[in-house]
């Protein structure tokens, strides 16, 4: 059989990335008491693998060598390989010793860049991680997010727009597109609404419709402007606009592989965040 012995401490990506490559028939994850909620999460993506966890004491030497004498009888006619990248220190040094002699093994550790390197064949190459099942891992999961690709050329000539109209009244335009008052934010999810100032300025919407209108008043002149877009709703409200530029600027760098806007999270490992998402 393919065994796969993998060390599992505070990092999980490590662990996930080299079960995603070596594919084993039989999964063997060690770890300790603190690190057991990490395996349990990297397992539920592989449980249609045979696989078992063994709980070791972090830094307990006669324990951990005790256990990987053990581990080495008992797989000694199998093909094994060991992921040394995560865990403690003990744990990494007594599982080399103790399968040194072991006919068919092969030695792993994975680095921060998630390049795979085979300690005996010096072989080395990068492994791809989805971001969905990286936040997964570290107890983040990614529950909603707009895609930049999805925007428009129509969403980028409001972004435009709505920058100049932020230079022609900074204050106004803050106090329109960022109310502080709660009421005012609630109406936003209605799908008609519009609120004025007090020196007439205002905003009004139609959702149905995609469209936002626009009344700056400026040492009493009047200013309209009317603006339509697929995504016109994110746009204007919270600065979605100026992240929408700062993502457009981000995107053209060409070692940008993605980028992802308006992102929710509820961190489960984390009681607090867990009712009350995270925004990215």
């Amino acid at each position: 059989m393919k065994i796969h012995i993998t060390l599992v401490g505070g990092q999980p990506v490590p662990v996930y990335l080299g079960l995603k490559e070596l594919q084993p028939e039989k999964i063997i994850y060690i770890c300790s008491k603190s690190s057991r909620k990490e395996a349990n999460t990297i397992s539920s993506h592989y449980e249609n693998i045979s696989h078992e966890f063994i709980e070791l004491d972090p830094v307990d030497i006669t324990e951990i060598e005790a256990k990987a004498k053990s581990l080495y009888e008992l797989y000694i006619n199998d093909d094994v390989s060991i992921n040394l990248s995560s865990g403690t220190k003990p744990w990494s040094l007594l599982f080399y010793i103790c399968f040194e002699n072991h006919k068919s093994v092969d030695y792993i550790y994975i680095d921060q860049n998630n390049y795979l390197n085979n300690i005996r064949t010096k072989e080395k190459y990068q492994i791809e991680v989805d971001k969905h099942i990286y936040f997964s891992l570290h107890g983040n999961p990614l529950n909603k997010y707009k895609d930049f690709k999805d925007y428009t050329e129509e969403d980028e000539n409001v972004s435009r727009i709505l920058e100049k109209i932020r230079h022609l009244d900074y204050t106004t335009f803050s106090k329109l597109t960022n109310p502080i008052d709660k009421e005012k934010q609630r109406t936003f999810k209605n799908t008609e609404g519009m609120f004025s100032l007090p020196n007439n300025s205002s905003i009004s919407w139609n959702w149905n419709t995609n469209t936002v209108k626009i009344i700056i008043n400026k040492n009493n002149e009047m200013t309209e402007f009317i603006l339509s877009s697929p995504n016109i709703r994110s746009m204007v409200f919270n600065s979605g606009w100026f992240e929408y530029l700062v993502a457009k600027h981000i995107s053209k760098n060409p070692r940008t592989r993605s980028v992802w806007m308006n992102c929710v999270f509820n961190c489960v490992s984390d009681p607090l965040h867990s009712k009350f998402p995270i925004l990215g």
